[in-house]
């Protein structure tokens, strides 16, 4: 899973993860060209008529011998009026048979060869080379091929820019012993290695031409892309060369602008629907794009949809998006409401339920609906999908069952006559036809128990364990009962939610692949060592988690980054925090100055950013070292201080209505004869029917504070 192997036990348990990725050198590939003359000799052929030996000059400069074009060499006694040539330029292993074959009808009478230019072999000069070349920095390979042509090749691979370019200055021209005082010419290359989606590049070549067009003129660069070994390659490495540091890290930059592409954002939100991952919203996404010739990316990982094409272009294609999301953002998400209380529900039940549903579902799609005057249930509706409600009904279930369980501990007379007939979640009968009983003997409503396992999803929830006995069983679930009873996709599934918590529970010990649709992870280090990952081949920096920054210390690195000074700017502006335990960016629109994250389930102190395991440790640092929960020892008027009449409505309507947010532009309460899912709209007076206000039914949060304003200013 995600690049690595990973080991689960029973109930689903993460057990181990090795990464994949592992440590290597700088993701820039530094190399020195090596080229020298390889041995030549000469031929001096006779004739008995001038015009023969112009013939067979002819004939012997427009042909090849073994791989060579032979040339005239001028002396001071020969011409081309003479009787005998001086052939040149001829490979040491040419004989009088090839030359003769060259001349064709005008042969020569004699056919004399001189000595060979240098007697060393090729790999006696190759050797040589490299011995030098090891005298001013370590060559960490090097790879010469022997060939028939004029000159040969070698190149030798350093670890570092600076031992590299003082080998170039130092021995280019170099007159080497083994060459007869011949000349060895060396040159730097240095090449990075860029993975790119292959339908990203097919769409993006003709930009990326152009920056090797714009950047030629300053010198030596190529920009190559290879082609994928296999049809399943998702990936085509792009391969950026030339001879100048300065020069490739502008072609590096502007190739990297490109692939960045245009986030898209709605407003200052980054846009972004689940609905875009799948099938149909990628479809959607594609289409859209070749409408108006717009490439879309949609970049599940970051939760970012990314635009590549024309500026014009690319804003129609956001202005579509933002548009789609606004007209279709109700049809997506419904608003689904469950009963909370019954006669066996312990006081203060109702604030742990809408606590556990703001964790998993966000505090703008969750609403606590008060009963009324009419006596009517207490209710929360969830914004979300069809799964989003099924899950929040199995979480209120889980919590009941919970709640009457804790309530009914004393009487365990009772509980004991009952735990044969009742499911160890929801504590409703079970008929004969439901029940399922794990290992240890206790009873489950089938759907009760599939569903433990279908929305299983936090690091507390693994290893998945009964929960009968009133949550005291200690019994974990087998891999092979769970196999037994899921179907082989709601397995599967059930171990990726396991992989994805845990990965959750361990933010400092693994960190996503910062390759753009790629979820390889690594293992992140303190010293800055270099992993490469096994799915894109990119090379990355584990300390500072970005393609690796070639020439900069890490900390050079992040002085350079304008957007995280950006970054800060907004994070000051809009008060926003990072996790102490995750780093997960935070915002909090109101509440006590305990702040649980709902990436990784630490609990910190919003005055200070102190992190916490527990939450009562929260509550007591708050008021010990701050003076209170919500500040120097009392509510803040956010939470209704000093409000009262107009004023208590107006906050009510601003905060928990969401302030006119798309989908909650009324208020909503359950119709006196309803079913579970069915709302009324009591709607929001308009500011001309003001004098009808007090008989709104505004829905309000059971949050603590609130609910106990409730009586004094409602």
């Amino acid at each position: 899973m995600a690049g690595a192997s990973v080991s689960f036990g029973a109930g689903a348990q993460v057990l181990a993860v090795n990464p994949a990725a592992t440590s290597t050198g700088s993701n820039m590939l530094i190399n020195v060209k090596c080229v020298w003359y390889q041995p030549s000799k000469t031929a001096v052929l006779g004739f008995g008529e001038g015009a023969d030996a112009r013939a067979a000059l002819m004939s012997l400069t427009a042909s090849e011998i073994k791989g060579r074009a032979p040339r005239l060499v001028p002396t001071a006694l020969d011409d081309t009026s003479t009787l005998s040539l001086r052939i040149g330029n001829l490979h040491i292993g040419t004989n009088e048979e090839m030359l003769r074959d060259a001349c064709k009808d005008h042969q020569p009478w004699s056919v004399t060869f001189g000595e060979p230019s240098y007697p060393s072999t090729f790999d006696e000069v190759s050797q040589s080379i490299q011995e030098r070349l090891s005298t001013k920095g370590k060559v960490i390979a090097w790879k010469s091929t022997e060939s028939i042509k004029k000159r040969a090749e070698a190149t030798a691979t350093f670890q570092s820019i600076k031992e590299a370019q003082s080998v170039v200055s130092m021995f280019d021209g170099y007159r080497l012993p083994q060459l007869r005082g011949s000349r060895i010419s060396l040159s730097l290359v240095l090449t990075v290695k860029i993975p790119v989606l292959r339908v990203l590049l097919q769409r993006l070549r003709a930009s990326i031409s152009q920056i090797k067009v714009d950047l030629q003129s300053e010198g030596h660069l190529d920009i190559v892309s290879c082609a994928p070994q296999t049809a399943v390659e998702y990936f085509t490495p792009l391969s950026i060369v030339s001879d100048s540091v300065q020069r490739l890290a502008k072609a590096k930059a502007a190739v990297e602008k490109i692939l960045a592409g245009h986030t898209a954002k709605s407003g200052q939100d980054t846009i972004w629907l689940d609905f875009f991952s799948t099938p149909e919203g990628i479809t959607y996404l594609r289409d859209l794009g070749t409408k108006h010739d717009v490439f879309v990316y949609s970049n599940k990982t970051e939760r970012t949809v990314s635009l590549y094409g024309e500026n014009e272009k690319v804003a129609l294609v956001e202005t579509a998006l933002a548009k789609f999301i606004t007209n279709t953002r109700l049809s997506l998400f419904s608003i689904h409401a469950i009963k909370l209380n019954n006669e066996d529900w312990p006081t203060g039940t109702n604030d742990l339920v809408y606590n556990e549903l703001v964790a998993r579902f966000g505090i703008q799609n969750v609403h606590f609906k008060a009963a009324t005057e009419l006596n009517l249930i207490d209710q929360v509706t969830i914004l979300g999908t069809s799964e989003d409600a099924d899950r929040a009904k199995w979480i209120v279930r889980q919590l009941n069952g919970d709640a009457i369980r804790a309530k009914s501990s004393a009487a365990s007379e009772q509980a004991a006559n009952t735990k044969d007939t009742e499911c160890a979640v929801c504590c409703c009968p079970v008929p004969a036809d439901e029940i399922y009983t794990p290992p240890c003997g206790h009873i489950y409503d089938h759907s009760c128990f599939t569903s433990q396992c279908l929305y299983a999803d936090s690091p507390h929830d693994f290893p998945l364990r009964c929960l009968g006995a009133a949550s005291k069983c200690t019994a974990i679930l087998s891999l092979p009962e769970l196999q037994s009873v899921l179907k082989r996709d709601e397995f599967d599934a059930l171990l990726a939610r396991s992989f994805t918590a845990h990965l959750r529970a361990h933010p400092t010990d693994y960190r996503y692949c910062p390759t753009a649709g790629c979820e390889t992870i690594y293992s992140p280090t303190e010293d800055g060592a270099v992993v490469t990952c096994p799915a894109c081949l990119t090379a990355i920096c584990s300390s500072c988690h970005v393609a690796n920054h070639e020439g900069m210390t890490c900390r050079q690195y992040k002085l350079s980054k304008v957007e995280d000074t950006k970054f800060a700017a907004w994070k000051k502006k809009t008060g926003a925090q990072a996790c102490p335990k995750c780093g997960a960016v935070i915002m909090k629109a109101d509440g006590c100055n305990h702040v649980q994250c709902a990436s990784c389930k630490g609990h910190m102190c919003w005055r200070c950013g102190k992190g916490f395991e527990q939450s009562g440790d929260v509550y007591a640092h708050l008021t010990s070292v701050h003076g209170g929960v919500f500040g120097e020892g009392e509510a803040p008027d956010e939470w209704g201080q000093g409000l009262g009449g107009a004023g208590f409505v107006d906050f009510a309507q601003d905060d928990l209505l969401g302030n006119g947010e798309a989908g909650w532009g009324n208020a909503w309460m359950p119709a006196p004869d309803a079913e579970e899912d069915q709302l009324i709209d009591v709607g929001i007076p308009d500011e001309e029917d003001e004098e009808e206000e007090d008989e709104v039914p505004l829905a309000l949060r059971d949050d603590g504070p609130v609910e106990r304003l409730i009586d004094d200013r409602w």
